[in-house]
């Protein structure tokens, strides 16, 4: 009976033991796609930054523009203003699509 016991005991262990590796190797992979997914949001964040950026040196040029270039500044900024009006709403609509799928 003793032998029974112990060799349940071995094979449920090193059954365990398979699991707890694969656990930690599952925990890794998990932890490698989260940073991959950080570091694109982050460099998707820093070009609707430079996009804001360029829109607000558009409106600099407008106040300064004569008007034979005001039409074609403002047309251009509109341009701007509804690419990264797009931009963050595209962003958002897949940062919350990332939350959704993380719960």
């Amino acid at each position: 009976m003793m032998n029974n016991r112990d060799a349940y005991i071995l094979k449920t262990q090193m059954k365990l033991n398979e699991l707890n590796i694969s656990l930690v190797e599952l925990k890794n992979k998990i932890e490698q796609k989260a940073n991959l997914a950080y570091e694109k949001s982050f460099l998707e964040v820093k070009k609707l930054q430079a996009q804001s950026l360029l829109i607000h040196t558009n409106l600099d040029a407008i106040k300064l523009a004569t008007e034979e270039s005001l039409e074609s500044l403002v047309d251009n900024t509109e341009a701007l203003q509804q690419a990264f009006i797009n931009s963050c709403r595209y962003f958002q609509f897949q940062m919350s699509n990332y939350e959704e799928n993380r719960k």
